[in-house]
């Protein structure tokens, strides 16, 4: 929202504000809060007790359900994003449609992140997991500063942010990697 007062037009920031961000809330709200709720607490009790096959299996089923979640609203949003858009709300607001189908470009990222960082804390490693944050957030405002040097479209703040969340994923990755490593050398053999 900071980033669209200061280099967007008035009715790009009403896009943004009553399509894009409630849309983004519903679906933060929806898919990857509840990973912090439900998840976090599974795994980390998982890896109180070793049983890091059970964890296995919940990260694969939490990766299928981000994938099928994500493609699905990718395909929805390809194929209907003006209609929806038109649908909910007044025709002032029809251009919000294009930022709509960006973010869902990113939004596994997103869910997929969560699943890493609950992993991540699981472990107690709350340090890289705020680090993980900080590099998210510097590679938000980076991507928007170079990416304006491009355009002055309003996507620019939902792509910025997409190149934020696919940072957060990376870094999560190679943490998570790393502990799954250092998991399969301790198991017995």
């Amino acid at each position: 929202v900071l980033l669209t007062i200061g280099y967007f037009t008035i009715d790009e920031l009403g896009d943004f504000q009553v399509v894009v961000r409630p849309l983004i809330a519903y679906l933060t709200m929806l898919f990857v809060f509840p990973v912090y709720r439900y998840i976090l607490p599974e795994l980390a009790q998982c890896l109180r007790s070793g049983q890091h096959q059970q964890i296995q299996q919940i990260r694969r089923w939490f990766f299928k359900l981000s994938l099928t979640i994500s493609v699905g609203l990718l395909i929805v949003l390809l194929m209907f994003s003006d209609e929806i858009v038109g649908f909910v709300f007044p025709d002032t607001y029809a251009n919000a449609a294009p930022i709509l189908l960006h973010f869902a470009l990113f939004f596994g990222f997103m869910m997929l992140n969560a699943f890493q960082v609950a992993y991540i804390k699981a472990h107690g490693l709350f340090l890289q997991s705020l680090m993980i944050r900080l590099l998210g957030v510097a590679t938000l405002l980076i991507m928007f500063y170079l990416l304006r040097l491009f355009t002055d479209n309003v996507v620019a703040v939902i792509l910025a942010l997409g190149c934020g969340y696919l940072t957060m994923f990376i870094a999560s990755s190679i943490i998570e990697r790393k502990l799954l490593k250092q998991h399969a050398l301790n198991e017995p053999e």
